[in-house]
């Protein structure tokens, strides 16, 4: 990404990302694994869009769920949170 020209942050794990997320202000869009330690990126996702309805994040951040382990349950989980 980086290479590509973007500026990028890292997360360790979903809490990371959460507290980032809220607490910096530009992100374009967020690259969620899945399977991070601690908070997963299902449930850090499923955090940024409830602070998002509260309006704690204003407007609406795009998230891309990446994970080397597509399960079924995953796909399912995460389409419900494009709405």
């Amino acid at each position: 990404m980086q290479l590509a020209g973007f500026d990028t942050d890292v997360a360790n794990n979903g809490l990371e990302c959460i507290r980032r997320v809220t607490e910096e202000k530009g992100f374009d869009c967020v690259l969620m694994d899945l399977e991070m330690p601690i908070m997963s990126g299902i449930a850090a996702a499923t955090e940024i869009r409830h602070k998002e309805a509260a309006g704690e994040i204003h407007g609406r951040i795009p998230i891309i769920a990446v994970t080397g382990n597509a399960r079924t349950e995953y796909v399912e989980k995460s389409k419900l949170l494009k709405d």
